[in-house]
């Protein structure tokens, strides 16, 4: 089962190949930037900047069709001062963009 979303991925293949590769590309930089923003003011305890770096993530999920992982995402911004809620939820959140990642990748190589 695909953690992106198929009909929206259409929708985006139907704007042209080199929309779809200046999306996909620019979103699988900022996931991993804000991934690993999130992490580190998980473990450090900033919780505002969980919070900004949540909503980030959700965005940028929404994007691009990865509606489960955005709900994690919503989740976490929305819990961000319940330590060990946000860190369950990223947990889930990082099994996801795992997913999501390699998905990005077989749409890169197939519109390249």
């Amino acid at each position: 089962m695909s953690s992106l979303n198929q009909a929206r991925i259409e929708v985006l293949k139907g704007l042209g190949d080199h929309f779809l590769l200046e999306l996909f590309q620019t979103a699988q930089s900022s996931l991993n930037k804000n991934s690993q923003v999130l992490a580190l003011s998980i473990q450090d305890g900033i919780t505002q900047e969980i919070k900004s770096s949540s909503h980030s993530l959700k965005s940028i999920l929404l994007n691009i069709g990865a509606d489960s992982a955005a709900s994690l995402a919503s989740e976490i911004e929305t819990h961000f001062q319940e330590a060990n809620k946000v860190k369950d939820l990223f947990n889930s959140l990082i099994k996801e963009l795992q997913v999501i990642d390699s998905e990005i990748k077989t749409i890169l190589i197939t519109a390249s």
